[in-house]
């Protein structure tokens, strides 16, 4: 769960999925300077970012948490504990993150990358078929790429083309 207001970056993350924040015990608040907040059971403090970055986006696993933004940086964690996580795209800014069938996902203007069993390697390149990926979104039928020009599905398989402008 993320929310964003106006032209802030950052937002929220509820860990163990769901839409409903009111129900969510744990809730992760990112944004300017690498800021990092966590709301258990009620309250608000800040915790310690291994970033001054700016924090765009975010995802909850089933058992962490993982944010990415300015520079390619994405850090891992959950409660009071965080780290970067290396990213051999380090140069090129995260937009969206996305967990989808046991891997986080990336999204890049460069491509989208893959973090899974601790390795974060490049996923899918802009291509005739794809050829931009900044926003993703997961549905009942996979992985969405959606862009100002693009839409493109991974169902698990391999990527198919919607809409193309």
């Amino acid at each position: 769960v993320h929310a964003r207001q106006g032209d802030l970056r950052g937002g929220l993350v509820a860990p163990g999925g769901g839409d409903d924040l009111l129900e969510r015990r744990e809730l992760y608040a990112f944004g300017w300077e690498g800021v990092l907040w966590t709301n258990v059971g009620g309250t608000w403090r800040e915790v310690g970012s291994p970033t001054r970055l700016i924090l765009n986006d975010g995802a909850a696993a089933i058992d962490k948490v993982y944010l990415g933004g300015q520079l390619g940086i994405i850090l891992e964690g959950r409660g009071e504990t965080w780290r970067a996580v290396d990213n051999p795209e380090s140069d090129s800014d995260i937009w969206s993150v996305r967990t989808f069938d046991g891997a986080t996902y990336f999204s890049t203007a460069r491509g989208i990358l893959k973090l899974e069993k601790g390795h974060v390697s490049t996923f899918a390149r802009p291509n005739p078929g794809m050829r931009a990926t900044l926003n993703l979104f997961v549905g009942p039928t996979g992985l969405w790429s959606v862009s100002a020009r693009d839409i493109a599905l991974f169902d698990g398989e391999g990527w198919t083309t919607i809409a193309q402008t």
